[in-house]
């Protein structure tokens, strides 16, 4: 059986790219928060992506950032940086996009943010939840028998093709950078 991997656990650091994910808000000790900013300062990357689109996740994971990484605030993510079209340009076919590849009615603005740490793109956030277009899979499997419809992500044709794209640029780009 796997153990829980923590951020104060110095096994963290054999890990590149780390998906961080939740509907509520949450805490980290300070030990934690240490490691957290070990992990990113040694390269590690974090793709954090708020299940409930930016309610009590989000605050809180913003909180967490500007409490560990108070100099590097976060901003909007360039549409032009590697990250957001290293394999795939977000450009969809789909109506009322955003020019990210994201539905309209997921966003106010670009909809990730992100962080510049030692001159590195280190973290990103995401309010819309695009991990969940990536677990609900379509025809439902013995494993999920949820399935497909159960998603907003399934009610925007090309949204689930979508996420799966900016999936594949986050975590190239992570292997890569």
């Amino acid at each position: 059986p796997r153990k829980p991997l923590t951020f104060e656990s110095l096994e963290m650091l054999d890990w590149p790219f780390v998906y961080l994910t939740a509907h509520y808000a949450f805490t980290l000790t300070e030990a934690e928060e240490k490691g957290l900013q070990q992990y990113i300062e040694r390269g590690g990357f974090l793709y954090a992506d708020d299940c409930l689109y930016g309610q009590t996740f989000g605050p809180a994971f913003q909180g967490l950032m500007a409490k560990v990484f108070p100099e590097a605030p976060f901003k909007a993510i360039d549409l032009n940086e590697p990250a957001q079209k290293l394999v795939y340009n977000q450009k969809y076919s789909f109506k009322n996009v955003h020019e990210s590849g994201v539905p309209m009615e997921f966003m106010n603005a670009n909809p990730f943010l992100c962080l510049i740490v030692r001159d590195r793109l280190s973290v990103v956030y995401s309010p819309q939840d695009i991990g969940c277009a990536w677990e609900i899979s379509s025809p439902p499997p013995p494993s999920n028998p949820l399935g497909a419809g159960m998603h907003s992500s399934d009610m925007n044709p090309g949204g689930r093709e979508a996420a799966y794209r900016i999936g594949v640029n986050m975590i190239l780009y992570t292997m890569s950078h």
